[in-house]
């Protein structure tokens, strides 16, 4: 196609649109008043009375798409699409991965808009209901950025209306968009004042907490209904039961700009507030109420590349620390990791010491930084010096998995052999007792060290190096990880006892005892339906687990599948099997299908009856042997237990390879 400018495409479509009428308007960068499930609000709309055109800029890595039947919603009418374009434009630099950009304030990662020119050299119809890359890594000079959308025309009065993608719940809308050229004034939001922070005692019994989150903004009803948030653990808070229970309740709303979480809490915890319009990291105290303040057209700007747009305000006495949370300012710092050098393939990993050294350099300057830090009460202050604590004990018994790190980016992909070299060489000085350090951490003095806890297993075993499993955290620590251990074990559909259940703290009860009746009935119901299909895992003591597991069908062809229930392709390739496995069935041809813990018990135990073959499910320490690194995965072996295939992905020609290798095996 003839290289023309994406100006003059737009000039183009206004003309065509207004050929029957008279001039089209056409308004530049409108404002919208609310952008849910979506990350860009429209460039330009173009008025007239054959059309109306809306036309969308989406700098993202991700692929996009209208994936439904797309319309504009005027005074409750709707108008809907007629046809679509999409654009690719030439970047002003040979290769658009110099322009990255991490937008962590919105979660998301784009191209700079400044690497990119007017110049169209590709122009598509749209396919609705297909997802279209914004970049192809095989030309790196142009990025699919750009669509035009043709609907039919909207009335002459028209002052704002609403664009919306489909039908489902996640799809994207944008609401309140306004025709006269002006934009949303901002909103005013006066918080009442809030007491200092203050942390526990805890005690482990439940709390009611609730969570106040305030639209502002001059949203419509349709919009308000389509706002709905959640709240969700991350990191090492998924690693136990939930510290939390959401509560029903309809009553705890003001007013209808205003969405309310309510949960009873036994324990503080950090946490996502997630949403179709923006995700946001919370720390939640057991017994008090958190206040956040939303200017949603505020945050349509930002969203749009507004970096001066002031969209969200935290209001209690743990303000200080949502609003770092956000910015990442401090927290971003504390939990950074001691970074592997860019030069990792020629340089020598830190022993131990050197690496010791470099935690508490991080945490000396840490704890300066928390010292100086001005605007923030005494509480605040002592949480971010436990908080820059906990990250260095974190830091410390994560020895390992850095130099594994290390060795990974010098190129050394087996696990094995990177568990060796720790073993042999780099682990020798490895300990975690320092009672030099240790007896001078306020975590372990301090009550309120349990609101900062990091991750309870590294905390715990630290304690336990020094002398300190006798300490407020120390004890918590060795409470948390039985339960911890008993989550694990369930997981592993190993049913644990009433006994270890009521040992628990009285809050975690409730999660455990119920997730191990549910693992009973599973349990037993594999037992009804498939207990022949479940092997045991094998014994292997150099990681070689595909090897081992191969080695208990010589004597046939076996195809190893390994997979998981959440993998879309994996459930893909299994279906289209079926009738492959009928073609063999009866002839010495075993299907044999290996999954680690992350699939669920549950999932996992309902899936098995219908997949007919042999089925390992172990500990994702186990799978992550040499040979698997992705899924799905494909493995066949002969009769001699000799590997005659590897395969990574599933395509439909998969199908005719496997067909014909078995064949040949089975005539050997």
């Amino acid at each position: 196609m003839r290289k023309i400018s994406l100006l003059l495409i737009c000039a183009l479509c206004a003309l065509a649109v207004s050929a029957k009428g008279k001039k089209a308007k056409v308004v530049k960068q409108p404002a919208v008043a609310a952008l849910i499930n979506g990350s860009t609000a429209p460039v330009a709309v173009t008025l007239a009375d054959t059309a109306t055109v809306l036309h969308f800029v989406k700098p993202f890595f991700w692929s996009w798409g209208i994936m439904g039947e797309a319309a504009l919603v005027c005074d409750g009418k709707e108008y809907k699409v007629r046809s679509g374009k999409c654009f690719k434009r030439k970047t002003v630099v040979p290769d658009w991965t110099q322009y990255i950009i991490k937008d962590e304030k919105n979660d998301r990662i784009s191209i700079d808009p400044r690497a990119v020119s007017n110049e169209v050299v590709s122009a598509m119809p749209i396919v609705f209901n297909q997802l279209m890359p914004t970049v192809d890594l095989k030309d790196r000079s142009a990025v699919q950025d750009s669509m035009v959308l043709v609907f039919e025309p909207l009335p002459k009065n028209a002052k704002t209306f609403d664009f919306i993608e489909g039908k489902a719940n996640d799809c994207w809308q944008a609401y309140g968009i306004r025709l006269d050229g002006k934009q949303y004034a901002p909103s005013t939001f006066t918080p009442e004042p809030a007491a200092p922070a203050t942390f526990g005692p805890y005690d482990g019994k439940m709390q009611r907490s609730r969570i106040f989150i305030k639209l502002l903004g001059d949203l419509s009803e349709e919009a308000l209904n389509s706002i709905d948030f959640s709240l969700h653990t991350f990191g090492s808070y998924t690693q136990c039961y939930p510290f939390y229970r959401i509560v029903a309740d309809s009553t705890a709303a003001p007013d209808s700009h205003t969405k309310v979480i309510t949960l009873d809490a036994c324990y503080p915890f950090n946490a996502n507030i997630r949403s179709g319009l923006t995700n946001f990291e919370i720390f939640v105290e057991p017994g008090k109420d958190l206040t956040i303040a939303i200017d949603v057209p505020a945050l349509t700007r930002s969203l749009n590349g507004d970096a001066s747009a002031d969209f969200i305000r935290f209001c209690n006495p743990y303000a200080a620390l949502c609003e770092d949370y956000f910015t990442r300012k401090y927290f971003g710092q504390m939990t950074r990791q001691i970074p592997v050098p860019r030069n990792a393939k020629s340089a020598a990993p830190m022993t131990f010491p050197v690496y010791r050294d470099s935690c508490r350099a991080a945490l000396s300057r840490d704890l300066a930084d928390a010292k100086a830090l001005t605007g923030v009460d005494d509480g605040t202050r002592r949480y971010l010096m436990l908080y820059a604590e906990g990250c260095y004990v974190a830091k410390l018994t994560g020895y390992r998995r850095w130099l594994h790190q290390f060795l990974y980016a010098q190129g050394e992909m087996s696990g094995e052999k990177r568990d060796s070299l720790f073993k042999a060489h780099y682990g020798k000085d490895f300990t975690l007792k320092e009672e030099d350090v240790a007896t001078t951490l306020n975590l372990f003095r301090s009550p309120e060290a349990v609101a900062v806890l990091n991750d309870a297993r590294s905390t715990d075993a630290y304690a336990r190096a020094n002398g300190l499993e006798q300490s407020p955290l120390g004890k918590w620590c060795t409470e948390i990880k039985r339960v911890i251990d008993v989550k694990e074990r369930i997981g592993k559909m190993q049913a644990v006892s009433d006994t270890e259940i009521a040992a628990l703290p009285e809050a975690m009860q409730t999660f455990a005892r119920a997730d191990n009746e549910k693992l009973k009935a599973t349990l037993k119901r594999l037992a009804e339906e498939a207990a022949d299909r479940i092997k045991p895992t094998p014994e292997v003591t150099d990681g070689r687990m595909l090897d081992a597991i191969a080695a208990n069908y010589k004597g046939k062809v076996a195809v190893v599948d390994y997979w998981a229930t959440w993998c879309g392709p994996c459930r893909q390739g299994i279906k289209a099997m079926k009738p492959l496995k009928a073609e063999f069935e009866g002839k010495d041809v075993v299907f044999v299908y290996v999954t680690d813990f992350s699939s669920p018990a549950d999932a996992w135990s309902e899936a098995v009856p219908d997949i007919r073959g042999d089925h390992y499910r172990f500990d994702a320490e186990l799978w992550e042997t040499p040979e698997v690194q992705s899924i799905p995965r494909y493995f066949v072996f002969d009769k001699n237990g000799a590997m005659r295939l590897d395969e990574t992905g599933f395509t439909p020609e998969l199908i005719d390879k496997l067909r014909e290798l078995i064949g040949i095996l089975l005539e050997e």
